[in-house]
């Protein structure tokens, strides 16, 4: 479990927290989706997770081991693995299969394991094909899947992603939140900060910040359902929901916090009146 108690940040003494007492905690094997306006705190509370950023004030624990401690960064760097926004900030290899290994290998590994836990990492992600490829030949989306393969290797607990899916086409945004979706199933913490609210109506949990706190949280559905004060935060909905939000607006009896198309279409065919039994169809 990741637990954060009171936590307060600042980037520079003297200057106005970036983070203003935040409490939280995330259960291992959850999905919590981290969501809110640009300079609300989102990157920041991110890295707090596995020591890139310490706290001004409160606590950070992971799994009981404290950031603020030297002596356990090591072992909470390698439970908490990061996504960054931009893969190529993270990507060191001359080639897929050596970036992928440069994590394990800085671990001291036995060769063996290494390439075990690369082999792994890449069928987890599918680019088994791409093992030798130059990452700079690399799609955007596939550049992120080796990030993920790279995270993947060191055998981590969770997984923190800043906006995995930015500036990617539909083909590798799918390819991308299909991946986070199956770490999830087999296990993982995944914390996933977004701007598209389309794509974490899967999540667990949706965390809204603003201003350096959590403003609202819940299931989707319990977050989605105050669209205005969403709106007000200058936050979209998923399609699907802002659509029976304008036709609750206009009396039509539908169901509240509706976030995908199959419960629209299920939502909108009890409104159809349908024949009795015996009685023809017109």
């Amino acid at each position: 479990m990741i637990t954060i108690k009171d936590l307060v940040f600042a980037y520079d003494k003297g200057k106005e927290p970036v983070l203003r007492g935040i409490d939280l905690q995330i259960e291992d094997g959850s999905y919590v989706a981290l969501v809110g306006p640009n300079g609300c705190g989102k990157t920041t509370l991110l890295r707090h997770l596995n020591g890139l950023l310490l706290p001004t004030r409160g606590t950070v624990l992971v799994d009981g081991l404290d950031t603020r401690d030297p002596k356990s960064l090591e072992k909470i760097r390698q439970r908490v693995g990061m996504i960054f926004q931009n893969p190529d900030n993270q990507i060191v290899g001359m080639t897929v299969e050596e970036d992928v290994a440069f994590g394990p290998g800085n671990l001291g590994l036995a060769p063996a394991e290494i390439r075990r836990r690369v082999r792994r990492s890449l069928e987890t992600v599918g680019m088994v094909s791409y093992a030798q490829s130059p990452p700079h030949a690399l799609s955007g989306g596939e550049k992120r899947l080796v990030a993920i393969a790279g995270v993947l290797a060191m055998d981590p607990c969770h997984i923190a992603l800043d906006e995995p899916t930015s500036f990617l086409d539909p083909g590798g945004r799918r390819r991308v939140l299909g991946t986070i979706k199956t770490l999830n199933e087999q296990g993982l913490t995944v914390i996933h900060v977004s701007h598209d609210m389309n794509e974490i109506t899967g999540a667990d949990r949706v965390l809204v910040m603003d201003q350096g706190r959590i403003v609202l949280e819940g299931t989707p559905r319990e977050v989605f359902s105050r669209l205005e004060q969403l709106r007000d935060l200058g936050l979209d909905v998923p399609v699907v929901t802002d659509l029976f939000w304008r036709l609750r607006r206009t009396g039509v009896d539908v169901p509240p916090g509706v976030l995908s198309v199959k419960d629209a279409c299920w939502a909108l065919s009890a409104l159809i009146p349908h024949p009795r039994e015996g009685q023809k169809e017109s």
